[in-house]
């Protein structure tokens, strides 16, 4: 059996004295967190960085001749991120196609080589047969799309927990910290929105459609809030301690600590079917 267990971090090498203009492209562009380095390397140039659980270390060295080597990054929206990069002028490049992936190359200040790549979509057949059938009842809707099927929380039991809620009529509202949208160039959900929510195995269960979005602070969320998200005893005092701990979580990945004054995507729905 190997003994690897997991890649700890990746690191590019830049010029020596040139950490700003490598900021501007990691942090600016590409979304990355810096992250102190510890004493002991604080001398040694460079800086260190994370996003969703990704550490990447910036090194500064006399460069050599540049090879294949590179580094690969699973993004959303492949296309989004390709031309946020050609607006800014970087320079990209189609990859050569794979059974599965879309991708393409881009190249830093420093001539290193960054490979975006991204799956393509998987058809959820259980979401596409409950969209189906509700729009052979809802003709008005036959021309939409299937929308986005997902799950709530981050774990099996939480989420199935939360989709039986719906079902129930007990859960009528959820939210997500705005930072990650915003990190993983996603759009807002709108209102009358639908969204198939499924188990923890991508099982559909219901369609929603959103009736109101808005952006509240986590430290103004009420206990009506708490009440409609409806987990737990439905209580604030609950749903402060599980938001807590699912939010520090998520931010931590990005290298971001939880405030009060986190802003939040506060999604109220009805189920439709």
């Amino acid at each position: 059996m190997g003994f690897i267990q997991a890649i700890d971090h990746l690191q590019i090498c830049i010029p020596v004295k040139e950490e700003e203009q490598a900021k501007q492209f990691y942090i600016d562009l590409l979304g990355f967190t810096e992250v102190p380095k510890p004493d002991s390397l604080k001398g040694r140039g460079g800086f260190w960085l994370v996003q969703n659980g990704i550490n990447l270390h910036i090194g500064t060295e006399t460069l050599v001749e540049k090879g294949k080597a590179h580094p690969a990054f699973r993004v959303k929206h492949l296309k989004k991120v390709k031309a946020k990069l050609e607006e800014a002028g970087i320079k990209t490049k189609s990859g050569i196609p794979i059974p599965g992936y879309h991708r393409f190359d881009a190249w830093d200040p420093f001539n290193n080589r960054i490979e975006f790549i991204e799956a393509l979509p998987q058809t959820n057949t259980s979401a596409e047969a409950m969209w189906k059938a509700f729009t052979e009842k809802h003709s008005e809707y036959k021309l939409y799309t299937t929308p986005e099927a997902y799950y709530f929380c981050d774990s099996e039991n939480a989420a199935n927990e939360c989709g039986q809620l719906v079902l129930d009529g007990i859960k009528t509202a959820t939210c997500s910290a705005l930072i990650e949208y915003k990190i993983e160039n996603e759009d807002l959900p709108g209102q009358n929105d639908f969204f198939i929510i499924t188990n923890f195995k991508n099982e559909a269960l219901c369609i929603i459609q959103n009736v109101n979005v808005e952006i509240k602070k986590y430290k103004d969320i009420d206990e009506a809030w708490a009440a409609a998200e409806g987990e737990g005893d439905r209580s604030l005092d609950y749903w402060k301690k599980v938001h807590k701990a699912f939010f520090s979580r998520h931010l931590k990945q990005n290298g971001l600590a939880f405030s009060e004054e986190l802003d939040l995507v506060c999604e109220s729905f009805k189920r439709v079917f």
